[in-house]
């Protein structure tokens, strides 16, 4: 689990236009596209917030033992695509 919400403390069901701060120690792999192979644009640091856009329910995946889904992220003006 990479990003929670203020409200909810977990990872769980957010909008977009939610704000959620990352929770990964090593931060979290801001990407191109919504693949793992995708090309890494920023390492957003832990503890920072961030801003939902759409979350990509289509194609479920799971990384380190985690399951989850691809999202649009916007950090310090960039967009791009985090693993939540």
């Amino acid at each position: 689990i990479f990003l929670f919400s203020m409200e909810i403390f977990a990872i769980g069901e957010y909008q977009p236009g939610s704000e959620l701060y990352v929770i990964a120690e090593r931060g979290l792999n801001l990407r191109d596209n919504a693949s793992p192979s995708g090309k890494k644009l920023i390492l957003i640091p832990f503890g920072s917030k961030v801003k939902v856009g759409v979350r990509l329910t289509e194609n479920p995946m799971t990384a380190d033992g985690i399951s989850g889904y691809w999202a649009e992220i916007t950090y310090n003006k960039k967009t791009g695509f985090a693993f939540d």
